[in-house]
């Protein structure tokens, strides 16, 4: 079974089915590669103090960010940034964000 379904080949998700299954997806996601980031890091962290989470498909309230703080344990992050519904643009919000840092 595909990601849908009532998927056919010609099939077209809705809004809907495509906001339910990136509410799903992305926080797993966002979260595995956090870790990952972490990991090849190397360092502590709890010296982490800014996390920025940038989509350009979905939202969800509170967000994706919130998750990955949490599933993390990050406990010094003194502020977060949400950056969805900008399309690719967003990208660059979130470096300029990084960068001012």
């Amino acid at each position: 079974m595909g990601l849908f379904p009532s998927a056919e080949l010609d099939y077209n998700p809705t809004a809907e089915e495509r906001q339910a299954l990136w509410a799903t997806r992305a926080p797993r996601l966002g979260i595995a590669a956090a870790n990952k980031a972490v990991e090849q890091w190397g360092g502590d962290k709890q010296e982490i103090t800014h996390l920025i989470f940038h989509s350009c498909t979905g939202f969800k309230a509170p967000g994706v960010e919130l998750d990955i703080l949490d599933a993390l344990g990050l406990q010094n992050v003194r502020r977060r940034f949400g950056i969805n519904y900008m399309g690719c643009f967003g990208a660059f919000t979130g470096l300029a964000a990084a960068k001012s840092i």
